[in-house]
């Protein structure tokens, strides 16, 4: 049975907008969080790495 994708094989990922801050100076709790759309106060903390088949660590995942 093949895996689902969000992004079909062939095309290119989404981006986030923003710059990736200098190594070593990424925000408390998600990284993402400084530049991701669907953050929210929750995400200052870390969250778990979770998932079935593929993992993830996200408080806002995509359906």
């Amino acid at each position: 049975m093949a895996a689902s994708r969000l992004t079909p094989r062939g095309t290119r990922l989404p981006t986030i907008a923003g710059s990736v801050p200098p190594a070593g100076r990424f925000p408390s709790g998600c990284v993402f969080r400084n530049r991701c759309p669907h953050a929210t106060l929750t995400c200052e903390t870390t969250p778990a790495l979770t998932g079935d088949g593929h993992a993830y660590a996200c408080w806002h995942p995509a359906d």
